[in-house]
């Protein structure tokens, strides 16, 4: 096989994107090495998998990006070299597979590592998973029509989605809320606290007059007055939203650590999110549709539902991060965590539970975990699109079988950027779905 340099890579590049590199208002022929296609807008996250995917077909290899800067994987210089270094890394012209790597197969750069919180001997439970959609439901041509989305429709159904649900003329966000929260409090009337997240910041506080200079009064806190309407009161709250759509992790991490003794009342744990007013039902940039929906689970320390084992969790300010990073980091992200739990041998028997967004990206997160189709779980995103913090809790609540030990996988990924796998395993008695 002819052997391939940097020089070709770069050649292959340029070329390929020549005319989108025109369009920016820059010429092909001198480029420099630290040309990001990226952050030039001549590819966007998802061209970030097109461009790896082109990559592999043109040289024959299998690119696993393992020893990458996550920073570089869109920059020109880096990237041919890399590519050249990788087709010739054993001697034959191919790259690397994932199955050489002697522990994750994937890897981070130094520094660049999540956070892992085991549960293994905690005793920690979430089960009673209960959901509410909104109540009306659009295709891509009636949002389209009533300016609520921004993409071309085309766009949209590219990413597999068909339609969306809304709150109604007569729902808002804490009639929405009201029916996974009532639905908990008849399990558990007496919870020893309750969280609450939002994958939107607007949606923290309701209410409130723009124009109202009295400090106090404008502390109109989404759980206090959902207290209100239920006439409950004494009983610790505690909000999020900066963690975006990880929601279902971040309610997971803080209800593990308020659970007191085995004979305490569970913990409350719920997420809700109403479009804000003014703006699209969709992200732009990323073609992302959305939802308008409320969930919610009990914890506790009485064994049913599903055990909760561990939690990875990432963060970084970073603008753009390419979903080719995100797939990587999630691939180690998950083997890094169920060697953690002692779950590693286990993995690909999972069922993988992902967001309604990027479903090229989770299919090569399946791919290099070896998990088949019938456990790589997107669940309904043709028909309800992507529920925010609510996907992870809909899709477990339905996918709860009873089956001891079977493990289930929760990735969640929120703007931010937030990237988290949390690791689940079902014991006898049935989880709420509904």
């Amino acid at each position: 096989m002819t052997e391939i340099s940097s020089e070709n890579v770069r050649a292959f590049l340029v070329g390929q994107y020549a005319d989108q590199i025109r369009g920016k208002g820059f010429d092909p022929a001198v480029l420099p090495d630290d040309f990001d296609f990226l952050l030039k807008g001549v590819i966007d996250s998802l061209g970030v998998l097109q461009m790896v995917g082109e990559l592999e077909k043109k040289f024959q290899i299998e690119l696993d990006m393992s020893s990458l800067d996550p920073e570089q994987l869109t920059v020109l210089g880096p990237l041919s070299q890399y590519v050249a270094e990788a087709a010739g890394r054993d001697g034959k012209g191919g790259a690397r597979t994932t199955r050489e790597h002697p522990e994750s197969g994937l890897h981070v750069r130094p520094g660049c590592r999540g956070m892992i919180i085991s549960y293994q001997t905690s005793g920690v439970f979430l089960w009673e998973l209960t959901h509410k959609l909104g109540s009306v439901r659009r295709d891509l041509a009636e949002l389209k029509a009533s300016d609520l989305i921004g993409n071309p429709i085309e766009e949209l159904a590219k990413n597999g989605y068909q339609f969306n649900r809304g709150a109604g003329k007569t729902e808002d966000l804490l009639s929405l809320a009201a029916g996974p929260f009532g639905s908990l409090l008849k399990s558990c009337a007496n919870p020893s606290a309750i969280v609450v997240h939002h994958s939107y910041g607007e949606n923290a506080s309701l209410g409130r007059e723009s124009k109202d200079q009295d400090l106090m009064s404008r502390a109109t806190y989404f759980p206090a007055l959902l207290l209100r309407q239920f006439d409950l009161d004494h009983v610790p709250y505690f909000g999020s939203f900066a963690s975006g759509c990880t929601g279902f992790l971040s309610l997971v991490a803080t209800g593990a650590g308020l659970l007191g003794s085995t004979d305490a009342p569970p913990v409350v744990c719920l997420t809700a999110d109403v479009r804000p007013e003014g703006m699209w039902f969709d992200a732009r940039r990323e073609k992302i549709l959305t939802s308008d929906a409320a969930s919610g689970f009990l914890m506790g320390r009485e064994k049913k539902g599903f055990q909760v084992l561990g939690v990875n969790y990432y963060s970084t300010g970073r603008r753009l991060v390419p979903l080719v990073e995100i797939v990587k980091r999630t691939v180690h992200m998950t083997r890094e965590l169920a060697d953690r739990v002692g779950a590693g041998k286990q993995l690909g028997e999972a069922v993988l539970h992902y967001p309604n967004i990027f479903p090229q990206a989770w299919d090569m997160v399946s791919g290099y975990l070896k998990v088949s189709a019938e456990r790589h779980i997107l669940d309904q995103l043709a028909e309800r699109a992507h529920c925010l913090s609510s996907d992870s809790v809909i899709s477990l609540g339905k996918l709860h079988s009873g089956n001891e030990n079977r493990l289930h996988v929760v990735v969640n990924f929120g703007s931010g950027l937030h990237l988290g796998v949390c690791i689940l395993k079902e014991v006898k008695a049935h989880a709420l779905a509904n």
